[in-house]
């Protein structure tokens, strides 16, 4: 179970972003993209001319898109597909050695994890949080401390579920004998 978990992230975190920057590749870079952007109209903008009795359009402003392709936005994807199948299978783990005859470690967990609903939950929460804090350091222009947060985050709750699943194969094999 282990080995397939791995082959996932694996999968998760080198093969989806190398696809993606593949799939903005065959954009040249110089070629900027312009998006008209209307203003709804309505009385305060759609004025009578009084010289000769037609209507003013309203005024189409244009904005430009980025032209270059950022090579980290991809991989800040692919933290997050990572978080959240990371928080998925702490989540299956933690409640299988509860069954098995386990506890939990981490006292800040044992009354959440008394309830699968609430363990679930939590789950969701802590993976949100984690998309939420880097998506905020990205947008505020801290591109590389989004990374290194997401991929932290990520590596900590891995070594959480490393454990949890060595815990689980100990009770697995001493079911066996």
């Amino acid at each position: 179970m282990r080995r397939y978990c791995l082959i996932a992230l694996f999968g998760l975190f080198v093969a989806a972003p190398s696809a993606l920057f593949a799939a903005g590749a065959d954009e040249p870079a110089a070629a900027a993209k312009v998006t008209p952007l209307v203003l709804p109209t309505g009385a305060a903008l759609v004025a009578a001319d009084s010289s000769n009795g037609t209507e003013i359009a309203p005024p189409i402003l244009y904005r430009q898109s980025p032209s270059r392709f950022d090579a980290r936005r991809p991989l800040l994807f692919a933290l997050y597909g990572g978080a959240a199948v990371i928080q998925a299978y702490d989540g299956v783990t933690t409640m299988r050695v509860l069954r098995a005859g386990g506890y939990e470690a981490n006292p800040v967990m044992q009354a959440i994890t008394k309830n699968q609903k609430t363990l679930i939950a939590a789950k969701l929460g802590a993976t949100a949080a984690t998309i939420i804090g880097t998506e905020s350091l990205w947008r505020g222009n801290h591109k590389w401390a989004a990374l290194v947060v997401g991929f932290a985050a990520n590596s900590a709750m891995a070594a959480v579920v490393s454990h949890n699943a060595k815990v689980l194969d100990r009770f697995e094999a001493a079911r066996v004998q």
